[in-house]
């Protein structure tokens, strides 16, 4: 194939998917171009930039969508188009409701559910091509699955070589650019090229496909790579199964996690290897015996997932690892006893869970909420703590592994911005209102550690900082070293972990502190508080003498508590100086 016969091929396939889709393309060229007007806005501020940042994320869902609905019309052959324009229509709708009622805020329980929703529309775009279709749905997803990664590759090369090109005339030629432009470059090849490239790709309702189109590259990938490494990591899991049970210690939390990630991968190998049951022998004994083996594996990790959610109750995490086990347990038994499965069941029942596991009163949400909360309300009862329904303090001293409980509970809503569904707070609540609350001051208990680690930084500054009457400014940065700057004759010297601060002008010394009290000061006010964000006012102090006055900004500093005393390992922060 010529060069030319290449690009013509190339354009003629781009022309072809923006025919082809031009609604999830037009999506997606808007989500890219919104990129990078936020990104050139320089002096957006915060609620400009949310509404944006909504808005952005709510067209980006328009791209499964519209891709659904067009795969939709192609299968069942719909040709009226009045029913193709109310179908659009709904859509849209559904797009803009989503926007005013499910995505007010940027949130963890907003993005959480955004990303599953998104996950359920992107299933829904593989599988609807193969609704009711008995044959090849599985070389249909290998054909999507290969494209994805040709994309990739094409996309990649583009961007790196007009990068190349970009960065060569700025530093050969002395053309001056934009450091932007390679994240605009970014945006572009991916949000419209990549796109283009990939629906190019996507086979025609009517196209045949068989096991004859395998890919060579990826059987071989999938054969003799994966699947030896796949049974090595069984092996290991085996062996460790019988460590347990020789020893009767009881999985930790990682073995969920590890036997999770490996079901899921194991699940993705025998759907990509089905249709080679049939042309490889051995394909069908591997796909009796691993969906058996794996069993008892898939119990041990409800065993130690039932350890946890007994300590500890339902989180959002915990409630999602269980979901996807109890699915990786009913596939695989699906699996074992069925001759001849279908495994379109796969992504169909997977899009089901996505959304159900963040919609309505079984939604991760709502069951986390309810755990925490009865183990709230079991903790405060056993110590007569509440009266008409709100929190009273006790008398009787709480013991160190229940004020813990307490407030890894208090933390784990405030972390997620649910204060106002804990029961029995007062609707004011906050956590800096914690003692004054439960009468005691929030307790972590670091059982096993022998540090208790520190670690705070500054929020993202939204307003300009005050330095009206400072002549100079420095950035100290301390990571367990000695840091000097100078500047027109003034010279810093900083050291970690002593936090000696020293300014020289003119090799004289004008000023000396050692930081320490305001590391500790820091330590003593906010150690418990939860984030581990500090405004700028609760990181800003001042001090002068008769020679300078100087503030300091502290953007970053974390230690450890070494037997009640304060180790610092970083120590960053803003100097501005003003000489006398």
């Amino acid at each position: 194939m010529t060069i030319l016969s290449f690009i013509k091929k190339l354009l003629t396939g781009l022309y072809n998917s923006i025919r082809r889709f031009p609604v999830t393309i037009a999506f997606s060229a808007v989500v890219a171009i919104m990129g990078i007007v936020q990104l050139h806005w320089d002096n957006i501020s915060e609620s400009p930039r949310t509404f944006l940042t909504r808005l952005q994320m709510t067209l980006a869902m328009g791209i499964p969508l519209s891709l659904s609905i067009r795969i939709f019309f192609e299968r069942f052959r719909i040709i009226k188009s009045y029913f193709k324009a109310l179908t659009y229509l709904a859509g849209a709708v559904s797009l803009i409701l989503y926007y005013f009622i499910l995505l007010k805020e940027i949130n963890l329980v907003s993005g959480t559910r955004y990303a599953a929703v998104n996950i359920a529309l992107y299933l829904c775009f593989i599988f609807i091509p193969y609704l009711f279709k008995i044959r090849n749905f599985e070389m249909y997803v290998i054909k999507l699955f290969t494209r994805f990664i040709i994309t990739f590759v094409y996309s990649g090369v583009m961007y790196g070589g007009i990068c190349a090109i970009i960065f060569a005339i700025n530093k050969l030629l002395g053309v001056p650019v934009s450091e932007n432009i390679y994240l605009d470059t970014l945006f572009i090849v991916a949000g419209i090229f990549g796109t283009c490239f990939f629906l190019a790709g996507i086979p025609a309702i009517d196209e045949e496909l068989d096991e004859n189109n395998y890919p060579v590259i990826f059987k071989i990938l999938v054969l003799y790579i994966v699947i030896p490494i796949l049974s090595a990591y069984t092996l290991i899991l085996y062996i460790y199964f019988a460590k347990i049970l020789i020893t009767h210690q009881w999985p930790s939390g990682l073995v969920s996690n590890l036997v999770l990630w490996y079901s899921m991968i194991g699940i993705a190998v025998l759907f990509f290897i089905s249709p080679l049951k049939d042309l490889v022998k051995w394909v069908k004994y591997f796909i009796f015996w691993f969906s058996k083996i794996i069993l008892p594996l898939i119990a041990m990790m409800f065993v130690s997932m039932g350890i946890r959610l007994s300590a500890y109750g339902i989180t959002e995490n915990r409630y999602y690892v269980l979901i996807m086990g109890a699915w990786i347990a009913a596939i695989m038994i699906y699996i074992s006893l069925k001759k001849n499965t279908r495994n379109i069941i796969l992504p169909v029942s997977l899009a089901i869970i996505a959304v159900l596991s963040v919609m309505g009163p079984w939604s991760s949400f709502s069951v986390s909420e309810f755990s925490q909360n009865k183990r709230l309300e079991s903790i405060l009862t056993k110590y007569d703590m509440i009266e008409n329904n709100t929190i009273i303090k006790t008398k009787t001293e709480l013991s160190d592994v229940d004020k813990t409980e307490i407030t890894q509970i208090i933390s784990y809503f405030d972390n997620s911005k649910r204060l106002k569904d804990v029961k029995y707070l007062p609707e004011n609540y906050n956590n800096s209102n914690f003692e004054d609350e439960f009468g005691f001051s929030p307790t972590y208990n670091y059982p096993n550690l022998e540090e208790a680690y520190f670690y705070k930084y500054l929020e993202t500054l939204d307003t300009p900082i005050d330095i009206k009457g400072f002549d100079y400014f420095f950035d100290i940065k301390g990571i367990r070293n000695n840091n000097t700057q100078s500047n027109k004759g003034l010279t810093v010297k900083f050291d970690i972990p002593d936090l000696d601060l020293v300014i020289n002008n003119e090799d004289k010394e004008i000023y000396k502190r050692n930081l320490r009290d305001y590391a500790d000061s820091i330590y003593k006010k906010y150690n418990a508080a939860d984030p581990n964000t500090l405004t700028a006012a609760d990181m800003t102090f001042t001090d002068q003498n008769d020679k300078v006055s100087v503030k300091f900004l502290i953007n970053n500093i974390s230690g450890n508590n070494q037997s009640d005393k304060l180790i610092i390992d970083t120590f960053d922060f803003y100097l501005f100086v003003k000489i006398k």
